[in-house]
């Protein structure tokens, strides 16, 4: 079957522009494996600002970014895809928290966004939630669905509230990131979750709108879909740190996959893929 090879480069780091806050929980660990590796593994996937080719979003891989800002890197290897391009597809994470009590998650919500939730049945709120007019939806353990509206705020007032609410359960509680959308799949999963929060589904252009603005989406909130999607290149790490011109680096990157693929150590996989050693 034939497949086009992802497009990687080799870009300078302070043109990296993250959409999303940085986990610094995850940051500095990833340091300490990247240096102990001694080399970078998954490149983030980046997007060019059509306003300006030469910056890039980053759509995933914030906390790669910053690890290779933290440890001086003055370029990293990147996966380019362009804006338009059917390779991508922009999705939301819904979190699911655990370790505090489902009323003190209401209540830590509410707080932060100044206003009570509002019941609503779970059909009309995954609606409200596709027009973009509710700011969040939310699930309790007792069947509840909860939502708060979307005022009609500019972008980065939007963004601003998502924030608040992220960070106030994330301050007391536990949060993963799920593709789970209904109470019943998450208990099954999730024995003693206190609740689920699902988002509304953001488009590239707008996120790249936030980016370009200055804005950041809460962290762990949105979810690429990137087709096809380089993993594992293993790449020297001493080749990104070198004191060598931005074009030579890239050339020994192209040579450097060039002997990849000629020892056959490429492997494309048409189907979804299960992994199990993360």
């Amino acid at each position: 079957m034939e497949f086009t090879l992802p497009t990687l480069r080799i870009v300078p780091t302070d043109r990296l522009i993250p959409h999303e806050h940085a986990d610094e929980s995850r940051t500095h660990p990833l340091v300490q494996r990247i240096r102990q590796a001694g080399v970078f593994r998954d490149p983030p996937i980046v997007m060019p600002f059509p306003q300006d080719p030469s910056r890039y979003m980053v759509l995933d891989g914030a906390n790669r970014t910053t690890a290779c800002r933290l440890m001086g890197l003055p370029h990293t290897l990147v996966q380019v895809v362009e804006p338009d391009s059917n390779a991508v597809q922009v999705f939301s994470w819904n979190h699911v928290i655990w370790g505090l009590e489902p009323a003190a998650l209401r209540q830590a919500i509410e707080a932060a966004l100044g206003r009570t939730l509002a019941p609503i049945p779970y059909d009309e709120g995954e609606a409200r939630l596709t027009a973009q007019e509710a700011l969040l939806l939310l699930a309790l353990p007792d069947g509840q669905y909860l939502w708060a509206p979307r005022r009609n705020l500019d972008l980065a007032a939007w963004l601003q509230e998502l924030t608040w609410a992220v960070e106030a359960y994330l301050r007391r509680g536990h949060a993963d990131r799920t593709g789970l959308r209904r109470a019943d799949e998450v208990a099954q999963a999730y024995p003693q979750w206190a609740g689920l929060v699902l988002f509304p589904r953001f488009t590239a252009r707008q996120v790249l709108e936030v980016a370009w603005q200055g804005y950041k989406f809460p962290a762990g909130l949105t979810r690429f879909k990137i087709t096809p999607r380089a993993l594992r290149l293993h790449y020297p790490l001493e080749e990104l740190a070198a004191d060598r011109p931005l074009d030579e680096k890239n050339r020994r990157l192209q040579a450097w996959l060039t002997a990849r693929l000629q020892a056959k150590a490429v492997r494309y996989y048409a189907e979804p893929t299960v992994l199990f050693d993360e």
